[in-house]
Formats: structure tokens, sequence, C-alpha cells
């Protein structure tokens, strides 16, 4: 059994985030709601909760625009944890994660682009999803994202494979 005194208290930002959220209200500390958000999902001096985790991050990166909260919070969408499986939002959230220079979300943006479950605009073309795929798989790169060195390895070496003028038979 855990004893009060055994609690360690929150930073006072955290803490006048959580009060916030206690009276309904949306914070605008996106940095304090990312942590507060982690501390849910750990049970670092909150209580374990998925919804809060997700409400935390959620506020975080759609109402205060931070960078790394969009690009958890659209690996949430894309996947479905805590909130309805969407590419839309998650493409959302990703594209304000890389504009923020959130190297995974510019990594993950452009996978969705890469794989047409999103498009840089309504009409793209998949050639231009895939030169916007591989300009995101560079940011994240020289940002040290080494997935995203890889997929850009992978597609010289696709490229490379193609008969000059045309494509491959397949």
């Amino acid at each position: 059994m855990t004893n009060a005194s055994d609690i360690t208290p929150l930073p006072p930002d955290e803490q006048a985030c959580l009060d916030a959220l206690r009276r309904g209200e949306e914070p605008t500390d996106g940095d304090a709601l990312r942590r507060l958000a982690h501390r849910f999902r750990a049970g670092d001096g909150v209580t374990v909760s998925t919804d809060e985790y997700i409400r935390c991050l959620q506020i975080a990166a759609e109402k205060c625009s931070h960078p790394k909260a969009a690009a958890e919070f659209g690996w949430c969408c894309e996947i479905g944890i805590g909130v309805g499986q969407s590419y839309a939002r998650a493409t959302g959230n990703y594209r304000v994660g890389a504009e923020g220079g959130d190297a995974e979300a510019a990594y993950n943006l452009g996978w969705l682009y890469e794989h047409r479950y999103a498009r840089p605009t309504f009409y793209a073309s998949d050639a231009e999803c895939l030169r916007a795929a591989i300009a995101l798989y560079r940011q994240a790169a020289a940002a040290g994202q080494t997935k995203a060195r890889e997929r850009l390895e992978r597609l010289d070496a696709r490229d490379a494979e193609r008969p000059p003028g045309g494509h491959r038979g397949s």
C-alpha cells in the first residue's frame, strides 16, 4: 500500500494542467500536458489512465500545436489507440509535428504518403505523393531518424533497378 507521503508531487506546471483538466478547462502549456500524458501512461504521480493519456496528448497536439505531442497523438490516431482509427486525423497531426521539426512525425507522414494512405493535396498523383514522401524522409533523416534513412536507401535502390525512361515490367 502506498502512503500519501510516498507520492512525489507533480511539478507546478503539470499540477496546473491537472487542476485545469479537473475543472473542465483545456490547459495551454503543451510541454506540461505532454509530460502529464506520459505520467498517466506510466502511473508516475497519478493513476494510470489511457483515457487521460490520450486526452492530454490530444489537447497538447490539436489545441497547443506541440510537435512531439502531435507526432504521438498522430500515431494513436493512425493505429486507433484510445481514439477511433483515422488516417485523416493522423495525417493532420503528423503534419503539425513535421512542420514543427519532429523527425518521427515527418517519417510517419512520409510513410502515409508513400503508401497512399494519405495525400499531400486532394488531387495529388501517385508521383506527387512519392515526391512528398521523399522530401519528408529527407527532413527526418537530416534530424537523425534512422528509419527515414533506410526508406531513402530502399527507394534509391528501387529507382536504380528501373530501366532508363520507363517503368519496370511489373
